[in-house]
């Protein structure tokens, strides 16, 4: 088992990120059903950030509105550095 871990470690990291995100406890469990959800934002920035499959499965800021799918993403100077806000808007799930 270590050794595979290792292994992952070194040679496809991005498989360990997944795992993290997949077995970390979702925070909205936490809340009651009456509060708002919470929303990924970039840290460092404020601005609104979110996973884009269609461009990759890394996170990426973004301006708009995802309760309209009117959303761009964009390019900054440094990688979000994903945290976690109470949502101002609806929170909705939009493939791009």
């Amino acid at each position: 088992m270590h050794d595979s871990l290792v292994f992952l470690a070194g040679y496809a990291p991005g498989v360990l990120d997944v795992i993290l995100t997949a077995t970390e406890p979702c925070l909205d469990d936490e809340r009651l059903s009456d509060q708002d959800a919470l929303e990924p934002y970039c840290t460092k920035c404020g601005a609104a950030a979110g996973i884009f499959v269609s461009r990759g499965n890394e996170w990426l800021h973004y301006t708009g509105r995802p309760e309209t799918a009117d959303v761009q993403p964009y390019t900054t100077d440094h990688e979000p550095a994903i945290g976690w806000r109470i949502a101002t808007s609806p929170v909705t799930v939009v493939a791009l």
